[in-house]
């Protein structure tokens, strides 16, 4: 016996809409949550690559600190020192020769701890100044010295070394000079790594950071991290998972295991907590040392030295914290997601309704439930397009204030460079105008003046106390610009000439021919500066050659980050000129200075204050950032490689328009508009994230949403109420109430009356809800809701027959509301749900 089972189509219905479901869920959680999480894998890399970078910029930067302290002090011999002479000859008098050779090393000594200290003492990260360091009798060989400045026997080397509960780079320092009868000199100082890596590492990408050799053994470690570990975790042969993870869990002949200095991640567990760990390797820039005790068979434990090559970086994250992130979608895109949800299950009892069949009888409860699921699908509607449409206000706003920060941005940037121009062109003037070489600078009362006195000489230095401005002849010194930190001049084949400074001290003159500052200028490839005037300033320094000079129209702006100090800088540069005493202008072959520049911190790009959540960019036209609001990307960082919509931005980079774009940059998502700089070749790029908006969107959308849950639970008490209570009393009329439920055709013109009316009274309620106070546009709502609910009643009873039983209903049964029609409730829903979003509207008109 064949038995065929009748499936209705409601149900078949409901079926395909639960596999579209887990259909969804399957390609969201197996395609878009694997590919973000390669996308947190690459953005994670990145991070700690960078990190890398600055970490051996620091170590660089910091050996050539020392270098140039040494060859500073190597440079000016000490049996040049008038000073030294004069202490070695007031001690020396009247002593028998043993004794001043003895006063002479003494002498020799106080002077090298004078000039060390004072040299060293520039240095922010060197710590523990020590004088009084032996070499324990080891050769020069033996500790490797790395050989510098003038003399054979003088040298620097670094070791890795303990000191005071963490490990610190030591500089040893010998130096000797030759002339002398003396023995060597030794200085040593400390380095440690907290305070020479501090502001380098990321902050709120992982859970710690930490450095180790790799041989697993913790360097240093990130401060306040949820992990405290003497080294490096293994990985377990169970938790290893391909060829290349279990070469991880062997381990050497000693006992050991070494970590490959390579870029890798690996699942690890640490306390039973199961990590991500990023490892990224870090090239030791500099001849470093480190001491390990052997034990050999004759002579017991001996120190040897082994020098370090390269450490590993290490990033943690939790597992689940990572897993979490990577399951992390949009609220936006969820509450949409879960709108469609509700609206599709809403939707089953009409399709229930709509394929009934010939024997199903179409009850009360069946009315109610399509009641209810076209009150709630109805309301979720309406509050989805009106969080569209606020969605579009509020991201033209955002996009507003990314408008009005670029134009900010731009200005202040022009008005620095103009200020920044003006200051070097008068610096020139100064420069040629007075007696050269040499102009001194000596402080008198209040103000700076040039002058020929007996008092101690300042040679080319822009000597500026705490906001105090000099005078020069009467003229500001740095009225134009202020904040300059230096400026020199520079020949045609890149080496400086002369340099001023407003420290005590200028830095060696060096070689700038690989600047693009200098060859830029040197070449005249200029940019527009402002349509400055330029005229020909005369040269009073008796030099027959030329007569006069000028900076020529036109100026190059470079962005740099300093050797010496890790710090960011720009350089305005300009174009020199010569004229002759025959009014021939001429180019100079010799060493003449052809390029003036000025190294300037750039108040307005280089950490400058920006409102919470925005930022920007000042990007070449290959990507490559010069200014960031992070001034730790400049130089660093190639934009089009952080960001996933890469081809949009290079362009509007390359066209070189203003245009509005939405990305994710650094696995978070940002809108950015995009501008070219006048009289630049470069494009700046103001952003703002995305997150603070959605979540006030989701906030609003979510208030609303309760607010509007408890007018409609309210009417469907009431509702339920009069349904029950006529049901109970078996009142009389209660049936032909309820019947006011069921459309009527004989009444259509009566439907579409009041369809107009209800369009005409919500025109009118959005009209004044746009030109009215918060407090009187709700109580406007409540007024227009009973209005409508008025006006369909009214039409609806305009026969007197109906009107006439209406009497007698109100009259008979206080207690019992009218009943509306399908219709009227629809206009009262309306309403209601106006109502109850009434906060979400406020919000955006209002506040």
């Amino acid at each position: 016996m064949n038995i065929k089972l009748s499936v209705p189509r409601w149900v078949r219905f409901s079926v395909v809409s639960l596999i579209s479901i887990i259909v969804f869920f399957g390609v969201y959680y197996f395609i878009y949550v694997t590919e973000h999480s390669n996308q947190l894998d690459e953005h994670y890399l990145r991070v700690l690559s960078v990190t890398s970078d600055n970490i051996e910029d620091a170590m660089e930067g910091l050996w050539i600190n020392v270098t140039n302290s040494v060859k500073q002090y190597d440079s000016s011999p000490v049996e040049n020192n008038e000073e030294f002479w004069k202490q070695y000859k007031d001690s020396a008098k009247s002593v028998s020769k043993q004794d001043k050779a003895k006063i002479h090393r003494d002498s020799l000594e106080r002077n090298w701890d004078d000039q060390i200290y004072k040299s060293f003492d520039l240095i922010q990260s060197l710590t523990s100044l020590d004088s009084t360091y032996k070499h324990r009798g080891l050769t020069d060989d033996s500790i490797r010295f790395k050989k510098i400045g003038t003399t054979r026997n003088s040298g620097i080397k670094a070791e890795l070394d303990w000191l005071v509960g963490a490990y610190s780079i030591k500089f040893v320092v010998k130096w000797k000079n030759e002339s002398l009868k003396t023995n060597a000199f030794w200085f040593s100082s400390h380095a440690k790594l907290r305070k020479l890596f501090a502001g380098i590492f990321p902050t709120g990408e992982f859970d710690v950071v930490m450095i180790s050799r790799t041989d697993g053994t913790i360097l240093f470690s990130q401060e306040q991290g949820p992990l405290e570990l003497v080294k490096l975790p293994r990985l377990s042969s169970e938790d290893a998972v391909n060829a290349e993870q279990k070469a991880q869990t062997q381990t050497t002949q000693d006992g050991n295991y070494r970590i490959d200095a390579r870029t890798q991640i690996l699942d690890v567990r640490i306390a039973g907590t199961p990590y991500k760990m990023f490892l990224q390797p870090i090239r030791i820039p500099i001849d470093l040392w480190t001491s390990i005790e052997e034990e050999t068979p004759k002579t017991g434990n001996e120190a040897t030295q082994i020098q370090e090559k390269d450490w590993i970086l290490a990033g943690f994250i939790k597992a689940s914290g990572f897993r979490g992130r990577a399951m992390s979608i949009s609220p936006t895109v969820l509450l949409g997601a879960l709108g469609l949800l509700v609206i599709a299950l809403l939707a089953l009892p009409f399709l229930k309704v709509q394929f009934i069949g010939i024997r199903e009888r179409l009850n009360k409860h069946d009315v109610l439930v399509l009641v209810i699921t076209l009150l709630i699908a109805g309301s979720i509607i309406v509050i989805g397009l009106l969080d569209f449409f606020m969605k579009d206000q509020f991201e033209e706003k955002r996009d507003n204030h990314l408008n009005k920060l670029a134009d900010n941005i731009q200005s202040a940037l022009h008005a620095e460079l103009d200020s920044i121009d003006r200051q070097l062109r008068h610096l020139t003037k100064i420069r040629f105008r007075d007696s050269l070489p040499d102009i001194v600078l000596k402080p008198i009362g209040d103000t700076l003046k040039v002058g020929n006195d007996d008092g101690k000489r300042e040679t080319h230095l822009l000597y500026r106390k705490n906001n105090e401005q000099g005078a020069i002849d009467g003229d500001s010194i740095l009225h134009h610009y202020p904040f300059l930190e230096m400026v020199y001049w520079i020949a045609k084949d890149g080496k400086q000439q002369k340099k001023w400074s407003v420290k005590d001290r200028t830095t060696p003159l060096i070689d700038l021919s690989e600047r693009d500052y200098f060859t830029y200028a040197r070449d005249r490839d200029l940019w527009r500066d402002g349509e400055h005037q330029t005229r020909w300033i005369p040269i009073s320094n008796g030099d027959a050659k030329y007569n006069a000079v000028k900076a020529l129209p036109g100026r190059y702006i470079e962005s740099i980050r300093s050797k010496t100090t890790g710090k960011v800088y720009a350089v305005l540069s300009q174009r020199l000129v010569y004229k002759n005493s025959a009014g021939q202008v001429s180019i100079p072959e010799d060493t003449t200075e052809i390029v003036a520049a000025a190294l300037s911190p750039l108040q307005s790009v280089i950490r400058p204050v920006i409102p919470p959540g925005y930022g920007f960019c000042i990007i070449k036209s290959d990507g490559t950032v010069l200014f960031h609001s992070d001034d730790s990307r400049n130089l660093r960082e190639n934009y089009f490689d952080e960001v996933d919509n890469k081809e949009k931005v290079r362009a509007a980079v390359l066209s070189r328009t203003s245009r509005h774009i939405d990305l994710a940059y650094h696995a978070d998502s940002y809108r950015v508009y995009s501008t070219p700089l006048p009289d630049t070749p470069w494009s700046l790029l103001v952003f703002a994230e995305n997150r603070p908006l959605r979540i006030t969107r989701v906030e609003i959308l979510s208030f609303g949403l309760l607010l509007y849950g408890a007018y409609l639970l309210s009417l469907l008490i009431i509702f339920f109420s009069i349904y029950l209570l006529s049901a109970k009393f078996k009142m009389s009329g209660t049936s032909s109430t309820f019947q006011w439920l069921w459309p009527d055709e004989h009444k259509l013109d009566r439907y579409m009356l009041i369809f107009f009316g209800c369009v005409v009274i919500i025109i009118s309620w959005l009209f004044l809800m746009f030109n009215w106070a918060p407090i009187e546009g709700m109580i406007i709502t409540i007024l227009f809701a009973l209005l409508g609910q008025v006006f369909s009643h009214l039409i609806l009873l305009v026969d007197s027959e109906e009107k006439h039983k209406f009497v007698q209903e109100i009259g008979k049964h206080h207690a019992i509301s009218l009943g509306v029609s399908l219709l009227l409730l629809a206009l009262g829903i309306t309403l209601l749900q106006d109502f109850g979003e009434l906060p979400y509207w406020l919000f955006f008109f209002w506040v």
